[in-house]
């Protein structure tokens, strides 16, 4: 049965570790180094693709970095996955201001 189980997990794609991206992650946006932020997200997200927290944090160091169109989408996705993740609701609303789209921008106020 161990023989079974090692050929198995040798057999497995190699997952970036989701709770090692995510403290990488984080050392990032507290040191303002936005593009490796956003290259621990990624890896965060492909360990885990249905973590709303994952969406966000790469949300945030895409829009700290300047890319406010791709933080749009990670926001977007997050709310996809969790409609009442209300700190997404919150910075998309405040992306949807940088980018000068009030409407859009009230309308996510106006829901928070």
């Amino acid at each position: 049965m161990m023989q079974l189980v090692a050929v198995i997990l040798m057999a497995l794609p190699s997952q970036p570790n989701e709770a090692e991206a995510v403290r990488n992650l984080d050392q990032a946006l507290r040191n303002k180094d936005y593009p490796n932020a956003i290259k621990f997200a990624d890896e965060a997200i492909k360990a885990n693709p249905k973590s709303a927290r994952n969406w966000f944090l790469r949300g945030v160091a895409q829009s700290s970095h300047g890319e406010h169109s791709k933080a749009l989408e990670s926001m977007n996705k997050v709310l996809e996955l969790d409609d009442k993740y209300l700190d997404a609701l919150d910075y998309r609303g405040s992306i949807h201001f940088k980018m000068g789209m009030m409407k859009e921008a009230g309308d996510d106020f106006d829901k928070f």
